[in-house]
Parts: C-alpha cells; structure tokens; sequence
C-alpha cells in the first residue's frame, strides 16, 4: 500500500518574525496529525508566489506529493483552480467569507475583529488605529470590511494602514499617527512583533502603555508575552488549525470533501489594555 506524501509551501519574501512563529506552529500540528498516520509531510521554502506556483507544477509532474496546503489567497487569484488543472489535491487554509473548495478549514476572522474592537470599545476607545497586513489577502480583506463598518455607523473613529509586517514601517506608521490632531488612543497590530515595535516608539515619544494608548496583536507570540508591559493578543490556535487541514489532505486525497470551521480566536487580555482610556477631545 502506497502512503500518501503531503506538501506545503512557504515564501520567504514574507518571512518575519510573525510567520516564522505562525508556520512553525501550523507545521507542527499538521506533521503530528499526518505523521500519526503514518504520512510523510515536504515543507519547501520559496522565495515568492511565482517559485512557489513552479514548485507546485513540478510536484504535479513528478508526483512527489499527493495533496497539497494551500493558503494565503488573495481576492485577485484562482489558487485552486490552478491546483485543479495542475491534478493535484489540495485542501485550503482560509478564511470562512472566501469562496472555497470542498476541503478546507476555515476561520471566523471578522468575529474575531469584532471582539477586539468591541474590547477596545468597552475600555472607552474610540480613536483606534489598524496597522494592517497584506489586504489584498482575504483574512485581511474581510477584516477590513468589518472595521469600516465600525467607522461608518460611528463606533468609533479610526485608520487603518499596511504595515506589511514591516518592523520600520510601523515605526513611520505609529509616530506619524501620534501627532495627528486626533491620535489614537488605541492600536490593533497584525503581529507580535509590530507590537513591540509600537511600545518602543511610543515609549520614546513620551507615551504609557496602556496609561496613554492601548495596544491589541492579532497573533499571540513570545514578544507579546515577554514586551513590557505584555501585549494582549488573539490565540488563533494555531496547532488545532494545522490538525484540522491536515484531515482534509487526507479526506481529498481519499475523494472526500470536508469542511471544518477552525477553533475562534480567543483574546488573551494582558496588562497593554489593561486601563480605560479618556478619550482625547
């Protein structure tokens, strides 16, 4: 009996502190799953979309792998279809307002923003900053929907811009949005470590966190546990979602189609929101 290989892809153009952190997690609880079952899991490291759609089309041709992890879509492409032509099966990681393939997990993004900001709301923010990831990526571009809809029927005022995970970029980002005539008295940052970098800025232009401004990271890490003071943050579960994708690799390998919604993200509440903010005149 021959054993199905499973393989994922990772571009190293958006390597950072945040996927490093991210992968390593999903990768272990896909491997633990899938090698529980006797699977063999290849992780390749490509440099971008294009390296990673060769690799993909190499995998097909030479039936290295069997299934593949797709993820990371933007609005603007047709990953799966690609894979469909390419013959290979695959199940998707994304989010749960995208269109999707039968095989996939799935994450309630937008409710997990809505907690945070409803969070933000009940400590009495209402100038609040989004620095953001890469919109063009549906979890981020559902999000966005999300906070504009907060900002249109007047839940609260805020910005929101592409940090990218860009570790100066949020510096600019965050000085700049400080000497605003209406700064904010509350950021939501798309990383742990942009978090850090916002409390080191911030501590250098003369303000406390959370005396001053609050800071919320959409992704729990080390550098939020260990920032002073800790940053709270969403645990998306990251393991439980690597074992959930790594069920559908192997129903699609079997001609199964399974749908699985991913653990909600919890908000782990730490001492950066830990005072009601005055809302600033």
């Amino acid at each position: 009996m021959v054993v199905p290989t499973f393989g994922m892809t990772v571009q190293r153009n958006g390597w950072t502190p945040r996927s490093e952190h991210f992968y390593n997690r999903l990768e272990s609880g896909l491997e633990e799953e899938l090698i529980r079952h006797g699977h063999t899991v290849i992780v390749k490291i490509v440099a971008d979309r294009d390296e990673e759609r060769a690799t993909l089309v190499r995998w097909a041709e030479d039936g290295s792998v069997d299934a593949v992890v797709c993820k990371d879509i933007t609005v603007d492409e047709d990953l799966e279809q690609e894979l469909q032509s390419l013959g290979l099966h695959y199940a998707v990681l994304g989010d749960s307002n995208q269109p999707l393939g039968p095989n996939a997990v799935t994450v309630d993004n937008a409710g997990a923003l809505r907690e945070v900001l409803d969070h933000l709301r009940a400590a009495g923010h209402r100038q609040i900053d989004w620095l953001s990831g890469p919109q063009a990526q549906w979890q981020t571009h559902t999000r966005l929907g999300v906070f504009d809809s907060y900002v249109a029927d007047g839940r609260i005022e805020g910005r929101v811009s592409a940090a990218e995970y860009d570790e100066e970029r949020c510096r600019e980002l965050v000085a700049a949005a400080m000497i605003r005539d209406r700064p904010p008295t509350a950021f939501v940052l798309d990383g742990g470590h942009l978090a850090s970098v916002a409390v080191e800025v911030l501590r250098k232009l003369g303000f406390s966190v959370p005396a001053d401004v609050s800071l919320v990271s959409w992704d729990d890490s080390l550098a939020c546990q260990r920032a002073v003071p800790p940053v709270s943050a969403l645990d998306h579960h990251v393991e439980e979602l690597g074992r959930g994708v790594a069920r559908c690799l192997m129903d699609a390998v079997a001609g199964r189609p399974r749908r699985e919604a991913g653990p909600r993200p919890d908000l782990v509440v730490r001492a950066s929101t830990g005072s009601v903010a005055v809302p600033r005149a």
